[in-house]
């Protein structure tokens, strides 16, 4: 079991302040997703910043949701964290994406990526989540950069990424696994 760093604790050279850390620590043990792979997600995403803000996309929080994502999310799991009213507003469209017909209601969902809590169950959720769909798709628990991927691309883009490894791995495609790039 992973024990829970001390205050001031920096990390990549982020501080990871006693608020995110309780957090990250409590959102871990609600889900059952590790707090090593939260704090490292949190890290890389947004140097433990709940207010940050991407330049190029409109990924939001701790953990960088896009708004897509994070309706998503409401819609899976608002409820369970005290958001029924919320998720209830959330609805998928004929053409399969997902949207709030109240834009007021929308702003308010997508303010919450900055509630670093949320943002926390959300991301283990998530994780926990695309865990259960790697394994299937791959026949192995996914390991921490297969869980890793979905963040920065989409499930299907890391069951692709995954998927295109295990090939490369076995040489289905003649390409040579990633480490034999290396030693060359």
């Amino acid at each position: 079991m992973t024990t829970v760093p001390p205050f001031g604790t920096v990390i990549a050279g982020h501080e990871l302040s006693d608020n995110i850390m309780r957090n990250l620590h409590e959102a871990a043990k609600e889900t059952g997703v590790g707090f090593d792979f939260l704090v490292a997600q949190a890290s890389v995403e947004s140097g433990f910043q709940g207010q940050a803000r991407a330049g190029q996309s409109n990924a939001a929080g701790l953990f960088q949701f896009t708004a897509p994502t994070w309706l998503q999310m409401m819609y899976d799991h608002g409820a369970k964290y005290g958001y029924a009213d919320l998720a209830k507003a959330v609805r998928f469209t004929r053409q399969g994406g997902i949207t709030v017909d109240d834009k007021e209601t929308e702003r308010r969902i997508l303010a919450l990526r900055e509630n670093d809590r949320l943002s926390a169950l959300f991301a283990a959720e998530y994780a926990k989540s695309n865990a259960h769909l790697l394994a299937e798709a791959t026949g192995h628990k996914a390991t921490a950069l297969e869980l890793h991927l979905p963040f920065f691309t989409t499930l299907a883009g890391a069951h692709a990424a995954v998927t295109a490894i295990a090939a490369m791995r076995q040489e289905r495609h003649g390409v040579a696994a990633l480490q034999d790039y290396h030693r060359r």
